[in-house]
């Protein structure tokens, strides 16, 4: 029989897939609490009380080593990719702006008298002409 769920590939960013651990982490959690929820009626034994303590830390340990198990693989691969988001797409670097043309000469017209301005000797003469 085919399983239904896909192979435990990496995700399109880069992340590792976490699916067997999902898996033998909740399959474990549910067997404790199972296991306590069965135990509820039983005699209060020193020995119902330890095994009934031993899974409910089984069980919180999961739980948390779940999470930090992927906050610490999370930092490692920020440390060692040096970017704050390490499963992203990389940057793709600045295009070149294009230099403007050589001729830097801007035509201004004052009350019917055309003026020639070099821009590349004053670059603030253009806003100086329609200020005035």
């Amino acid at each position: 029989m085919k399983s239904p769920l896909p192979p435990p590939i990496s995700q399109t960013t880069g992340e590792p897939s976490w699916r067997w651990r999902r898996i033998v982490i909740l399959t474990t959690v549910a067997f404790c609490m199972m296991m306590i929820a069965w135990m509820v009626d039983r005699a209060d034994t020193q020995l119902n009380i330890l095994i009934a303590s031993g899974l409910l830390w089984l069980a919180g340990v999961l739980i948390l080593g779940y999470a930090g198990l992927a906050t610490v693989q999370d930092v490692s691969a920020i440390i060692t990719t040096r970017t704050g988001r390490p499963y992203a797409d990389p940057v793709a670097p600045p295009t070149p702006v294009d230099h403007p043309p050589a001729d830097q000469t801007i035509v201004v017209q004052k009350g019917g008298v055309v003026e020639k301005i070099d821009q590349a000797a004053d670059p603030y003469a253009e806003l100086k002409g329609i200020v005035e």
